[in-house]
């Protein structure tokens, strides 16, 4: 079932939980006027977008002129550095500290070599030190270089999400343009537009942070939880969970979660939430980042039946790790495969080598 699918059938077990109106501007609203509050929360979210875009953009231009200047000031500890290194390079060529050793094998007595070999050691011992302190400061150089390229990486992709987010934000506004150029009582809807983002920011946003900050916090207690539902064989094992088992574990968490509901089908999870009269839903995947990770990936959040930009479900993701962790089931699993379909997640592992 493609995503799009299920868009559709969240937003008819969406329709279902809110048969009691949250509120009645809300509840009474025609598509057209739905279109002009989704398009207005839309760029509302994408306005954010661009102002974390451009604070992200300085703290890397602040961070580039600080490397610029350390990269100065590591070019001329360099050319003394350098002076210092080819003295001591032309010295052993042209053959200087040979006179050194022929000091300490024409010594006349004991005494005499003694002095000529501590004298020669202290020398040597000097050379090396400076032979060291320039590899450093080359070491150094090469350090800020790179981090200097890296910056600049950065800088060009943030670069083009940001024109990806204006043009973004350019089409939505004439979408909404042509949207408000069609109703009769925009007075009216632009009141809502008004509330929507007020309720979206006082008590929106705040319900989707404690969500997931709990999800978040119970997701540790998960490996405890199911380790008695992982089955071994001789090749490997593998970790079966229903959603239902799993909607179960997150309610026994916290008051919270007592309307919550998870399904999994055809490698999306999603999150029906309620509380407050406010609803969430979230849809996403699970993603193996390594034989001893799982992330989870946010594909789309709904507010009360509004879809928010993909900006924030990326914003809420960095945010909030819902990820699994295998070593937390057993320490000597490592993850092969995993697979969300027909109510169930399977995850499939190998045993680790015990000799690594």
């Amino acid at each position: 079932m493609e995503l799009k699918l299920w868009n559709r059938v969240a937003l008819i077990l969406i329709g279902v939980m809110l048969l009691s109106p949250i509120k009645g501007s809300f509840s009474e609203r025609n598509q057209s006027e739905q279109e002009a509050l989704q398009h207005y929360l839309t760029i509302h979210e994408i306005e954010k977008e661009l102002e974390r875009i451009a604070h992200a953009e300085q703290e890397i231009k602040d961070q580039l002129k600080i490397i610029a200047e350390q990269i100065l000031i590591q070019q001329q500890n360099m050319s003394k550095q350098r002076k210092e290194a080819g003295k001591i390079a032309r010295a052993y060529y042209m053959g200087d500290r040979n006179d050194l050793l022929l000091l300490l094998l024409n010594a006349k007595d004991f005494q005499q070599m003694m002095r000529s070999y501590d004298f020669l050691s202290y020398l040597l011992e000097r050379d090396q030190e400076k032979l060291k302190a320039f590899h450093n400061e080359m070491s150094r150089l090469n350090d800020l270089r790179q981090q200097k390229e890296k910056q600049l990486a950065d800088l060009d992709a943030l670069e083009a999400h940001l024109l990806a987010q204006k043009e973004l934000m350019r089409q939505i506004e004439n979408k909404l343009a042509h949207v408000m150029s069609s109703l009769s009582d925009r007075e009216r809807i632009e009141a809502l537009q008004k509330e929507l983002i007020e309720d979206w920011e006082k008590r929106g946003i705040p319900t989707f942070n404690l969500f997931l900050k709990n999800i978040s916090a119970s997701m540790s207690g998960v490996a405890e939880a199911f380790k008695d539902h992982v089955s071994f064989t001789l090749s490997g094992a593998k970790l079966t969970v229903k959603d239902q088992e799993f909607t179960d574990y997150l309610k026994n968490q916290d008051e919270l979660f007592k309307d919550l509901r998870i399904t999994f089908a055809d490698d999306h999870i999603t999150f029906f939430g309620k509380s407050q009269g406010i609803v969430f839903t979230m849809i996403g995947s699970y993603l193996v980042e390594s034989e001893d990770f799982v992330s989870f990936k946010i594909h789309e959040v709904q507010y009360n039946g509004f879809i928010l930009p993909e900006s924030t479900a990326k914003d809420l993701e960095s945010r909030y790790n819902l990820g699994i962790y295998p070593s937390q089931i057993n320490e000597k699993l490592k993850i092969k495969k995993l697979e969300l379909k027909d109510g169930e997640l399977i995850i499939q592992f190998s045993i680790k080598n015990p000799l690594g």
